[in-house]
Parts: C-alpha cells; structure tokens; sequence
C-alpha cells in the first residue's frame, strides 16, 4: 500500500480530499477482490459437483467391467471344454480306428 504523500502538486486537494479518494480506490480494489472470490467459490462448487459425477460414472464402470470380464471368462471357458473334449473325441476316434 501507498503511504500519503501531501506534496506542493496536491496542494489544491486537501488532506481529507486525498484520503477519500485513497479510500474510494481501495474500496474498488477490495470489491474486485470480493467479486474473484466469490466467482472462484462459484467454480469451486462446480468442479465439486463434476468429480462427484465422476465418482459414480466411474463406480457403475468398474461394476459393468467386472460383469462383462466374468461372461467373457466364462464364454472362453466353455470354448476351451468344447475344444477340449473335441481333441479327445478326436485322439478316441483316431486310436479305435487304429486297432
């Protein structure tokens, strides 16, 4: 902050005069400083709400993942029987045709 100065160029200004224009000026700069918080308090909420959002999008995420991993363990499971008992089949057909 700015000390008061009264020099000979603000000698038609008087003290009082000068103080309130001071004053007019640091009541416009703490208004300005207000108006930032409470707009950055405004963003805040909203960036709040947002990654509150996200939080649940990721949560249903993370249980439909798990979902679809089980049903595609379980589809490759049944292929792999099927295959399985396919080559089995196959290597019992081969050997009883062989004797």
């Amino acid at each position: 902050m700015q000390a008061i100065t009264t020099e000979k160029k603000t000698s038609s200004l008087t003290k009082e005069e000068v103080l309130n224009k001071e004053v007019e000026k640091l009541k416009g700069t703490m208004n300005d400083n207000v108006t930032k918080v409470l707009d950055n308090i405004d963003l805040t909420d909203e960036l709040q709400n947002k990654t509150e959002a996200m939080k649940v999008l990721s949560e249903e995420f993370s249980i439909t993942s798990k979902k679809v991993k089980r049903r595609i363990w379980y589809k490759n499971f049944r292929i792999n029987i099927c295959i399985s008992l396919l080559v089995i089949s196959l290597f019992y057909y081969i050997y009883d045709s062989v004797k």
